[in-house]
């Protein structure tokens, strides 16, 4: 069941973390500065960076999207041209800096008085230009041939750790748990040669992809336990509404861009004669996916309580499952029945495939409402009861007649399913019903005037 909501207004409003006079002109001033160097830089660096997609790059590799020339052979054997390959990349980048820097500007205009919304503000601002841009569009190397001082400074402001920061203090704007700041220092040697030298940077950790996977899992790890540390020990019921929200659009963000990366792999996708189309397609499936992170931070800060985030998160957790065990009874159910035909018949058949669909639609309703069931149990334990209770007390209703049993009934159902600090139950006591007297029969009288 979701946890009761506080009257008051959401964190993001408390007045401790209002900035007022000087420094919130001064606040505001570096966010406007910031977001214009960010965007200008990027802006600045697209039609650079669409002549180096276009062509082909010799040396190391600063972003995964820039080709050789072997590669765009490949590319222009799938029949894909070099510029509508650079186009693309260019346009998803403006889509997803759009999402990013749109929500940060809707929350500046909303919140700019307080800490919490311009520090996400700010970082929505980053991870929408210089942080999202290093794999993909690769600004900072299309500025460094021409302008070396604004790709350093390009480079230094993704290095910023600002977006770890938001998800320390998020959503209260305090430092849960109390040794997190010093967890920022750790990020120091990591982006620090990541800003100053990207092409070795990359190089060393194309030639050992290990270093990068443990770098990202030990700081996902360590945001997210404290992201539940402060869910189950600190945060108020509107504090973690507001994190469902962020979970919620993190989830599906992350959880989206996985989906779409296993199915390309499943179709036989990311293979060594088509890993430039395979980078298109993993880089515009992430950069489409990642645009709900900041779009779930926005509804936290701004409107949390606008919708049941519980009833979302339930839906999508029983038809994300649901979806994936069917996919996965199908893709079984093929292979098996397949493999046993062709045990027999030395062949496939047709047939098959068409019994395997209508057996999977068969399932849909019956699986969907056993994880329903088992979700409700699992993870919706005083809901799945209250609907038990409720349930059990409308055929109570329908049955029973004595008014003391059904009074208690009535207390009981109440306590379990709300649970109230005190109950107690009022009846209007019915006043006696005035004794039935039979109207009397006058015979009728009429009168006549005598004229």
């Amino acid at each position: 069941m979701q946890e009761p909501l506080a009257p008051s207004m959401p964190s993001v409003h408390a007045d401790g973390a209002r900035l007022t006079g000087a420094p919130l002109a001064l606040a505001r001033g570096a966010w406007i500065a910031l977001t214009l160097v960010s965007v200008g830089l990027q802006v600045a660096a697209m039609p650079l960076a669409y002549r180096q997609l276009s062509t082909p790059q010799t040396g190391p590799r600063c972003a995964d999207a820039y080709l050789s020339a072997a590669q765009l052979g490949v590319l222009h054997a799938a029949g894909v041209s070099s510029g509508f390959y650079a186009s693309w990349i260019i346009a998803v980048q403006c889509y997803s800096t759009l999402v990013f820097v749109g929500v940060a500007a809707l929350l500046f205009w909303r919140r700019s008085d307080n800490r919490m919304a311009l520090l996400a503000a700010t970082a929505l601002v980053l991870m929408g230009t210089s942080l999202n841009d290093q794999h993909w569009l690769g600004a900072a190397c299309a500025l460094r041939p021409t302008w070396p001082a604004a790709a350093l400074l390009f480079q230094w402001l993704g290095a910023l750790p600002l977006v770890v920061v938001l998800f320390f203090v998020f959503p209260s704007g305090k430092w849960v748990p109390r040794w997190s700041p010093w967890i920022i220092l750790c990020y120091i040697p990591i982006t620090a040669p990541r800003a100053l030298l990207p092409t070795v940077v990359n190089a060393f950790e194309a030639s050992h992809p290990w270093i990068g996977v443990l770098q990202g899992g030990l700081g996902f790890a360590t945001l997210l336990v404290a992201q539940v540390y402060r869910y189950w020990r600190v945060s108020t019921p509107t504090e973690r509404l507001q994190t469902k929200w962020v979970v919620l659009g993190s989830g599906l963000g992350l959880g989206g861009a996985a989906a779409f990366i296993a199915g390309g792999a499943a179709f036989g996708l990311f293979t060594a004669t088509t890993s430039p189309v395979a980078t298109l397609y993993a880089g515009t499936s992430i950069s489409l996916c990642l645009t709900l992170i900041p779009i779930s931070i926005g509804i936290a800060l701004l409107r949390s309580h606008l919708f049941d985030v519980d009833a979302l998160i339930n839906r999508v957790l029983v038809y994300g499952s649901l979806t994936g065990v069917l996919g996965l009874l199908y893709l079984g159910g093929v292979i098996a029945l397949q493999g046993l035909v062709r045990v027999f018949t030395g062949q496939t058949s047709p047939v098959i495939i068409v019994l395997t669909t209508l057996a999977i639609a068969a399932l849909v309703q019956p699986l969907r409402r056993a994880l329903q069931n088992a979700i409700d149990r699992r993870f919706y334990r005083r809901k799945y009861d209250a609907a038990r209770t409720l349930s059990a007390f409308s055929a109570t209703l329908r049955d029973e007649v004595d008014l003391g049993r059904l009074r208690e009934d009535l207390l009981t159902v109440v306590e379990e399913t709300m649970q109230p600090r005190s109950l107690s139950l009022w009846l209007a006591r019915a006043h006696p019903a005035p004794a039935y007297e039979p109207p009397t029969s006058k015979p009728p009288t009429s009168s006549r005037a005598n004229g």
